[in-house]
């Protein structure tokens, strides 16, 4: 119905159910319109686009998605009185106080033509089709106008009956006119022949709407009753009473699912749009709605006296939240999401997935695979009772060598979704087996030893041949899937022994790993003498020790405070606590910090704390503090701890020849990181003019700690700076630019290769680069040049 009439306004609301079946009325958004609470019509654009919203100074566009205003009708002094659209949406019709019918465009929102119709004001107004326009005057006059030629099809009279409203039927060529008297005419538009006349209501009609394919025609009643009609024939199809007072609103979904009426008494009336049979009555708690209008299959909106529009979305069942799930049956995911290490250009996948509704499919990138029935080989995967599930397999291709990862996404019928990742790691040709015992170049006492080594593809059969001569010849193994490690003894001659492997696949493959070892000549055995056992904890196989250390303040004034150095060392220390760090504990790792950091208490950690370690553990050392030359002998260099005394560095700072001395005797560890930021710039004091540490000098700290891994093979010394280089410290970044960049680097910066782990070669080149960055130059990284491990991991990522 396009009569104008102002609504009641609406306050915040709570559901409060009366009666009938459970639906579930979802409140999706709300959107506030501006001068909202002046605006009394809600009309449907029939594309289910957006709404218009009027008042007699205003006429408002209201899109559904995203709900919000989108813009106004430029009236001017134009009192609109009546609104209506054509059947497109692409056309507003307004109907002014002056009697005359105004068209303007949707999307420009300019008026396209205005056309005199009413000697009075018009009352009401519809439109139908594109270019039809039913109008009522308040000189109770009824006019038919061709919108597009600005003429007059026809008039005619409603008398005795006085019209109030008129509807255009939907899609037909039929008009209803409703009366004072609560009876309703529909005439044809060919001849304005009475057609019928719907006399079953005798209440004043205060709301009005056809379905959307014309076939019922709803009233609404200031008593609060809601008739129906079957168009066609007439006959009265429902009379309902569902609200007390008067009805402000009734509206048809799009698809006929269903009927809405909304009343003065807060109460909003569902029924279903076929049976017309009541599904539900609920209350708004202290507010009514003004008015509704479908603009989609279950979707409707309401507009609110206090200014706003809500979209609302009625359920028959309670919405899908549960996204479905997906697991991989094999291969079984390996510990902290390693990737699986294969030799081979394709791999293979079977895994499982669920949903608690509908499951829909997976894919494999963006490729659908082959659903099948779960079987006694997905055991692994155990989905709820009554759940929707199915099993899948699928062969992908490895394009590069390195990481490859393979994304699983399980979607159910709502477009919910669940991933899960495989990453496999495509071995290159040279590291398609790996001899893991003896060590290349060992040395062995006995007259035997054994080889183990891996192979990452699946093993047909194994050859060992010593110095040309075969021992083993096309062994098969118990264990021969990839990764396996397989294990073999074979003799040994005295002397060198150059010992072959060939490994062959079940695909053709064959590879071949050569290595050296020799065998000790002995005339006797003698039993060593056993010392004490190295103090170790319960756990078994390599081990991780650490010493950090960090000084900014100095016992001392004559040595210059540094601002980051204990935050630098504290901040390392904590990334060496965590999973990705280590997960050092306090057995483990010795923290010195400022007051901590005596010379004592350095000695003791560096000569009898780090002597637990044993040949295959792994020792990180870590100082951010002064270094400095003694004055009289420039050559003597020192890490200053607390309680130095710059003019007695001989019996109060840690000398560095000492740190030599502490690799070689003391840590038996082949496996040693130092990282140093101990070269700061500024003296250590006024009187102590030969520091040897100035901006401009040759900084022999930084070239002797880089000298140091030349004491011990397998040291790596990595230096904030290098030889007449300072260290430099910015307050932004609330640390020692090295030690910045290189916990950044650890925390998964520094991951090139994207394999989830940082080695120390990783590490390293990423704080060398940064760090020239951030100081333009001016400070550069050093590290030893000697034989290390370049692979060495040092960090995880969590992923």
């Amino acid at each position: 119905m396009t009569t104008i009439k102002r609504l009641t306004i609406l306050l915040p609301f709570l559901w409060v159910a009366v009666m009938a079946q459970e639906v579930l009325p979802e409140r999706q958004l709300s959107a506030p319109v501006t001068g909202g609470s002046a605006l009394r019509a809600v009309l449907n654009t029939r594309l289910g686009s957006g709404i218009v919203l009027a008042s007699d100074r205003n006429v408002k566009l209201v899109a559904t998605d995203p709900l919000g205003e989108t813009g106004q009708l430029p009236l001017g002094t134009t009192r609109v009185t009546a609104v209506d659209l054509t059947a497109s949406g692409q056309t507003i019709v307004t109907g002014a106080a002056d009697g005359s019918i105004a068209t303007w465009t949707t999307v420009s929102k300019t008026l396209s033509k205005t056309i005199k119709v009413h000697s009075a004001g018009i009352v009401a107004l519809a439109v139908q089709d594109e270019n039809i326009a039913f109008s009522v005057g308040a000189d109770k006059s009824v006019r038919i106008t061709d919108l597009l030629g600005g003429t007059n099809l026809g008039s005619l009279s409603t008398a005795p009956y006085e019209p109030i409203g008129i509807l255009a039927v939907p899609g037909g060529r039929q008009f209803a006119i409703l009366t004072s008297s609560g009876n309703i005419l529909i005439y044809n538009l060919s001849g304005l022949a009475l057609a019928s006349q719907l006399k079953d209501n005798t209440s004043r009609i205060t709301a009005a709407a056809f379905s959307n394919d014309g076939s019922k025609l709803a009233v609404g009643t200031a008593d609060g009753q809601v008739f129906i009609w079957a168009t066609s024939s007439g006959l009265l199809s429902a009379k309902l009473a569902p609200h007390r007072g008067i009805v402000n609103s009734v509206a048809f979904d799009a698809t006929g699912a269903w009927f809405v009426s909304a009343g003065a008494d807060s109460t909003v009336h569902i029924a279903d749009g076929t049976t017309l049979q009541t599904v539900q009555t609920r209350r708004t708690e202290g507010a009514a709605w003004s008015q509704v209008a479908f603009t989609g299959e279950h979707l409707f909106l309401a507009f609110t006296g206090t200014g706003s529009v809500e979209r609302w979305f009625i359920r028959k069942t309670p919405p899908d939240l549960e996204p479905p799930a997906i697991v991989i049956v094999d291969p079984a995911p390996l510990p902290g999401g390693l990737p699986h290490r294969i030799f081979a250009t394709e791999f293979s996948v079977r895994g499982a997935a669920w949903d608690n509704k509908k499951l829909a499919g997976v894919t494999v990138g963006a490729k659908p695979v082959t659903l099948a029935p779960m079987g006694p080989a997905d055991t692994l995967a155990v989905p709820p009772a009554g759940s929707s599930s199915a099993a899948f397999s699928s062969t992908f291709r490895l394009d590069t060598v390195g990481v490859n990862e393979i994304t699983f996404t399980a979607v159910d019928a709502v477009g919910l979704m669940s991933t899960t990742r495989v990453r496999v790691e495509r071995i290159a040709p040279n590291d398609a087996i790996e001899v893991l015992a003896p060590a290349t170049n060992a040395e062995i006492e006995g007259v035997s030893t054994v080889i183990q080594f891996r192979s990452w593809f699946e093993v047909s059969s194994f050859s060992l041949s010593v110095n040309l001569i075969d021992l083993v010849r096309g062994q098969r193994p118990k264990l021969h899937r990839a990764g396996d490690v397989v294990s073999a003894e074979i003799p040994l001659v005295v002397g060198y022994n150059q010992v072959q492997l060939t490994v062959l696949g079940t695909k053709g493959e064959r590879m071949s790993k050569t290595i050296g070892v020799s065998r000790k000549y002995t005339q006797t055995v003698v039993q060593a003498p056993k010392g004490a056992p190295k103090k170790r904890t319960d756990a078994s196989g390599p081990q991780r020790w650490a010493v950090v250390i960090g000084v900014s303040d100095y016992q001392n004034p004559g040595i210059p405070s540094l601002k980051y150095a204990h935050k630098d060392a504290e901040a390392f220390a904590n990334f060496l606590r965590t999973p990705e760090g280590g997960g050092y504990d306090n057995e483990h790792m010795r923290v010195l910090l400022n007051k901590d950091a005596t010379l004592p208490n350095v000695r003791d950690a560096l000569i009898n704390f780090l002597s637990n370690a044993i040949d295959i553990d792994l020792v990180v050392l870590y100082f951010a503090g002064h270094g400095a030359p003694e004055p009289a002998r420039p050559q003597n260099l020192y890490l200053l701890t607390h309680d130095s005394d710059p003019t007695r560095l001989g019996t109060t700072a840690f000398p560095m020849w000492q740190i030599q001395d502490v690799l070689g005797r003391y840590i038996n560890s082949k496996r040693i990181i130092v990282f140093t930021d101990a070269c700061h710039s500024g003296g250590i004091s006024v009187n102590f003019a030969t520091r040897g540490v100035g901006v401009t000098e040759q900084n022999l700290v930084n070239q002797y700690l880089a000298d140091l891994s030349r004491s011990k093979e397998g040291t790596v010394v990595f230096t904030a700076s290098a030889a007449g280089e300072v260290s430099q410290e910015f307050p932004e970044l609330g640390h020692g630019v090295f030690t910045y960049f290189l916990l950044d680097g650890l925390k998964g910066k520094a991951d090139y290769n994207n394999d989830y782990t940082i080695s120390i070669n990783e590490a390293m080149q990423y704080t060398e680069e940064q760090v020239k960055r951030k100081t333009r130059g001016a400070q550069n990284p050093t590290r030893s040049q000697t034989s290390y491990d370049k692979d060495m991991t040092v960090s995880l990522i969590q992923h």
